[in-house]
């Protein structure tokens, strides 16, 4: 992802808690057989399809396009993803380095298809966790029909067996659907109901295997097209590619809230050396900030999410919070304080089960608020 404009990384709010480093190690990239004539024309290890680039960079502003990037949505979770593109010439990443620049969580690419290992999958993901941030793991779909491809389940396995553990547990899980960059179509040459199915036999064997669904990656322009936009997927959490100048991502058919939204891939990261051609990404997820209130008088109050009214894309959770208030899955904080406090309370948003951030909220529960 070679991009031109430098983005500067804003103060974001407070990721809590930090998963442990992987126990498994990463393969080295497998060899190209004479099945796979398609691979030798593309870089396995870019982050993602030259032709996703090139209809999210478009000139025309469009659905699924944008005329400039986004400077995204500032005060949210900041996040990136990150693929052996990010090392060029080898070179590491300094991810506590990245962690000082307010990034929370990082998404590393593991596996692309059944033929390829992310070689610096293993040192990232562990790197990445020693230095605080969440950690996801993805693989590349290639569901193209095609003898070396594997089978959507075949790939499915590839990547939980090469997406190790984080003391003891699987980083959450992330499938990267979009353009095809090999020969074929954008669609792989499958028709909707093809693709549908193909997708639904990936997301069985990773429910199989780990009891969650995987986060879904992908742009409202490919899915629509290439799914027929399906809404079969509408309890998978959906992390839409959208580089727009809104204060919202554009959405497949399906969802009417985004979990995560990458909203450009031209940015400058402190820490990684590939200059100007990173992933930003934020997850839906905005500390409400310092709170002020008095012992008997009710509270409500929301962890915002970018997109208000409709269904969430995200539950929620709390520690610490006053006596007397509860936090609804939808993330509003609502009760009546019942004794004096100065807490920390610490609200989780979380997606199939797994953690992906947490945001810090500090109370002021006074005897009685100042006449």
């Amino acid at each position: 992802m070679r991009g031109r404009n430098r983005l500067k990384i804003l103060a974001g709010v407070v990721l809590a808690g930090a998963l442990g480093a992987p126990a498994a190690t990463a393969a080295a990239v497998t060899g190209q057989s004479a099945s796979q004539p398609e691979q030798s024309h593309y870089n396995v290890g870019a982050a993602h399809s030259p032709q996703l680039l090139h209809q999210l960079a478009g000139p025309v502003g469009t659905k699924g396009q944008h005329v400039r990037p986004s400077a995204g949505p500032r005060r949210a979770v900041q996040g990136v993803d990150v693929a052996a593109f990010q090392h060029p010439g080898g070179r590491a990443i300094n991810w506590p380095r990245v962690a000082r620049a307010r990034i929370q969580f990082a998404a590393i690419k593991a596996t692309e298809g059944n033929y390829y290992v992310n070689p610096y999958y293993a040192r990232d993901l562990a790197r990445a966790t020693a230095s605080g941030l969440k950690v996801m793991a993805y693989g590349f779909a290639n569901p193209r029909p095609h003898a070396g491809n594997g089978t959507a389940a075949g790939q499915a396995r590839f990547l939980v067996r090469h997406a190790g553990t984080v003391h003891g547990q699987r980083p959450p899980l992330m499938l990267d659907i979009e353009y095809n960059p090999y020969k074929g179509g954008i669609c792989y040459r499958l028709r909707p109901a093809a693709m549908v199915g193909w997708l639904k036999r990936f997301d069985a064997e990773i429910q199989e295997l780990t009891g969650r669904l995987p986060v879904i990656y992908t742009t409202a322009g490919w899915w629509d097209k290439c799914t027929g936009g399906s809404r079969a997927f509408a309890q998978s959490p959906i992390w839409p590619a959208a580089w727009t100048t809104g204060r919202r991502p554009w959405l497949p058919r399906g969802w009417r809230n985004w979990a995560l939204w990458q909203y450009t891939s031209t940015a400058t990261v402190p820490g990684i050396p590939d200059a100007g051609g990173t992933d930003l990404d934020a997850l839906n997820l905005i500390a409400p900030g310092r709170q002020k209130t008095a012992v008997g008088k009710r509270v409500s109050v929301a962890v915002s999410q970018r997109v208000r009214g409709s269904k969430p894309g995200l539950t929620y959770s709390a520690a610490r919070l006053p006596a007397g208030l509860a936090v609804h899955p939808s993330g509003v904080i609502a009760g009546t304080p019942i004794v004096p406090a100065k807490p920390s309370s610490t609200v989780t948003a979380g997606a199939e089960g797994k953690n992906l951030g947490s945001v810090g909220v500090t109370w002021h529960v006074a005897s009685q608020l100042p006449s």
